[in-house]
């Protein structure tokens, strides 16, 4: 019932105090505070009360044998640490640093394991080193105490840490989709079903030489979502295009029409880099691009003679190219449609967010303490009835966003 070790202490230190005040006794009057606040003798009485009544619940068998002085089964969790009973009552770590040059408590820290009060002492030395690590917060423990298992403990409590889960940005997951109808199906063209990015701004001049001032310039990238062909309007978000841009283009300025054919140029081998093999023989080098989906063919390759000059009997093979065409979007579902069959990532399924969950808002252009906080207020499933997407309902309005714009936050919603 209590949020925090030192008030679970204070408040036990003023019961103590108001039984003390209540009796007539002359050993209970001189006991007594006489001010309002609390004496660091009552907050130690405190603390040694919880103490023992904490390890009577927890080593109840192994204290009342070690009163007795006899020794401990040797199935006992704390028989490796030589434990004894000091002259509060109290269980403590006996080990092998009784001459160690360190304090006393540390030489002989007090003998806990996972409870809830545990669990106050754990969050208590966590608040102590300001938000600390699991590795500085068993460090700031093991001056006073030794907690069975205490990596275990810790690491609860540090998950469930709002202020270092705020700081810890981390992004949620769920089990990755499945893919839509577009990205399997063969269309009847491409880029019937595209995707858009939007990047720059890039300098670009009007025209070459002196007295022209540069201006910005966006290039538009569009992907085919089914045979992952590109078409470049002038900028990219791709990180393969910005990586041919910033290799080829540097720091140089360009006119508009220089950095309009550099764009085709990168258009041009982005779509002819390799989707599938186009058949498994061995002496067989050609593979399967996006230009063919495009022209029918590479887009890097050697152009080929005019058909101009040719007679219109040649011109009857045009069923024969028509055949080479459906060829190449029978590769397309046979071969690299499969590829897409193995989930890369998010490869379990996690508990779905709940409407009440608070959560907050991903801002890229603010530090993690200062996103905006919000509450979950509707969930929206997919087909296999995982929560992928919600709206979130903040103090100014509400947004719709899937779980990567999310921070989870360890608080339990109120259902």
């Amino acid at each position: 019932r209590f949020s925090s070790w030192p008030k679970l202490l204070r408040v036990t230190a003023y019961i103590f105090r108001f039984i003390a005040r209540c009796r007539k006794h002359k050993r209970d009057r001189l006991c007594r505070g006489d001010g309002i606040a609390l004496a660091s003798a009552e907050c130690s009485a405190a603390r040694t009360f919880w103490i023992r009544r904490l390890q009577t619940v927890l080593f109840a068998s192994e204290l009342s044998l070690l009163q007795l002085n006899r020794d401990l089964p040797t199935k006992s969790a704390i028989l490796s640490l030589r434990p004894f009973v000091d002259s509060d009552g109290i269980i403590r770590v006996g080990g092998r640093l009784t001459r160690a040059p360190i304090p006393f408590n540390a030489r002989h820290p007090i003998l806990l394991a996972s409870h809830p009060l545990v669990n106050l002492i754990v969050d208590n030395a966590h608040k102590r080193g300001l938000h600390s690590g699991l590795q500085l917060t068993l460090s700031i423990l093991r001056q006073e105490f030794w907690i069975l298992r205490a990596r275990s403990v810790a690491r609860s409590i540090l998950f469930k840490c709002v202020a270092c889960t705020r700081e810890r940005a981390a992004v949620p997951s769920q089990l990755m989709g499945s893919l839509p109808a577009v990205r399997v199906s063969a269309p009847t063209r491409c880029f019937q079903h595209c995707g858009l990015d939007y990047a720059g701004s890039i300098l670009v001049r009007s025209s070459p030489g002196r007295g022209f001032s540069s201006r910005k310039g966006y290039v538009a990238l569009f992907v085919c979502l089914a045979t992952r062909a590109i078409h470049v309007e002038l900028v990219s978000g791709v990180k393969s295009v910005k990586h041919h841009l910033r290799r080829v283009v540097g720091n140089q300025t360009l006119t508009f029409e220089e950095l309009t054919t550099l764009l085709y140029n990168v258009e041009a081998c982005l779509n002819s880099r390799p989707i599938a093999p186009l058949s498994d023989s061995f002496d067989e080098v050609e593979c399967l691009t996006p230009g063919h989906f495009l022209i029918g063919a590479p887009i890097t390759i050697h152009p080929e003679p005019s058909l101009l000059a040719l007679n219109e009997d040649r011109l009857s093979r045009w069923q024969r190219v028509r055949q080479l065409t459906e060829r190449f979007w029978k590769l397309w579902a046979a071969d690299y449609v499969t590829t897409l069959q193995q989930r890369q990532k998010w490869r379990k399924s996690t508990p779905s967010l709940k409407p009440g969950q608070m959560v907050l808002l991903r801002n890229p252009l603010l530090p993690p303490c200062k996103w905006e906080l919000g509450r979950v207020i509707r969930c929206h499933p997919g087909e296999d009835g995982l929560v992928r997407v919600v709206t979130v309902k903040t103090a100014t309005s509400e947004f719709k966003r899937p779980l990567g714009k999310l921070c989870l936050l360890p608080v339990e919603c109120e259902t």
